[in-house]
């Protein structure tokens, strides 16, 4: 049995809550902690079944559902509601057709992030109001619908910080897809044949966001083609998780402080504060298996390839990222 260990964090308080143990091989979350909201505010786009949870992306919410996720759907605005109940969430081009998002819409996006909320951003192709997502990309240095597409990647970024998203994925396919573009501290992480199709942000102590050129993917008629399936799957986990958050500076600073680890992000020493007496602590992989026994003082890790690992000592685990 392989033991996948997760930690949940209140948006609100910015405090940890209690681990997750489960078999299998994926980092799955916790339906308890886990809620995304998709939001429906700037219209839904229907040629036939409209690009809803409801009609286009059932077996999304189906498959999303059995990983431990939750969704819920707004047409009141991202600025009008409270948003601390979740972890993810989704803005739609095909559910956000016939409008474009207000600058408070974006100030509240930007808020949720910065906090540790993740955002996943789906647009398509330029024959589509791309432009209706655009002020809430610009404030993450992305654009959408910048140019014509293929419709499947054909090569991902080497940064360990995102590689998660595409383990497993062979071939990971849209249709129409629309080109992206993307300025530090944003970055392209998904390409065919050299043009942009994905775009990523990471930043210290926040929440993640993502942007994929299509929103077809995991629509009903294509989310079984290739690896599509895989694909959706490591991009809420890496939402639900992003390896930018959380490092002990984003935690309270009377968070459980018999567990503390620096820096973080890290590039070969770690140093460990246990309490006194304790003999170590464990760190596993994403995948939730156990890679080294790490000790109070300086453990040297340099051997480790780059990428996200948990450190666990007793019910406390912190999230640790290996940089180049």
């Amino acid at each position: 049995m392989i033991l996948a260990i997760l930690l949940a964090i209140n948006l609100t308080t910015g405090r940890e809550v209690s681990p997750i143990a489960s078999s299998g091989n994926d980092a799955i979350p916790n339906d308890k902690t886990i809620g995304v909201l998709w939001d429906y505010t700037h219209g839904l786009y229907c040629p036939g079944p409209c690009y809803s949870l409801e009609a286009r992306y059932t077996q999304l919410v189906s498959i999303l559902n059995g990983q431990g996720y939750t969704f819920t759907t707004t047409t009141a605005g991202v600025n009008n509601i409270d948003l601390s109940p979740f972890r993810i969430i989704v803005l739609c081009l095909g559910s956000a057709w016939n409008s474009a998002y207000t600058a408070a819409e974006a100030d509240s996006l930007v808020s949720f992030v910065n906090r540790g909320g993740s955002l996943l951003v789906l647009s398509d192709n330029t024959s589509c109001p791309n432009g209706n997502l655009n002020p809430v990309l610009s404030r993450f240095n992305m654009t959408a619908g910048v140019g014509g597409a293929g419709d499947c990647f054909t090569s991902t970024t080497a940064n360990p910080i995102y590689t998660p998203i595409f383990s497993g994925v062979s071939q990971a396919c849209g249709v129409a897809t629309g080109a992206i573009s993307a300025s530090s501290p944003s970055e392209v992480i998904a390409w065919t044949s050299g043009t942009p199709l994905m775009a990523g942000r990471c930043e210290s102590n926040k929440g993640g966001v993502l942007l994929i050129g299509d929103i077809n993917h995991w629509e009903n008629d294509f989310i079984g083609n290739g690896d599509n399936i895989r694909f959706m799957i490591n991009v809420f986990n890496w939402l639900a998780w992003p390896p930018c958050l959380p490092t002990d500076a984003a935690e309270s600073p009377g968070l459980r402080p018999s567990l503390c680890v620096s820096p973080n992000p890290f590039r070969d020493i770690v140093s460990l504060g246990l309490p006194a007496g304790a003999d170590g602590a464990l760190l596993y992989n994403p995948a939730g298996l156990p890679v080294a026994r790490l000790f109070a003082g300086e453990n040297d890790l340099r051997e480790l390839p780059d990428g996200v690992y948990f450190i666990k000592y007793g019910d406390q685990i912190r999230r640790l990222v290996k940089v180049k």
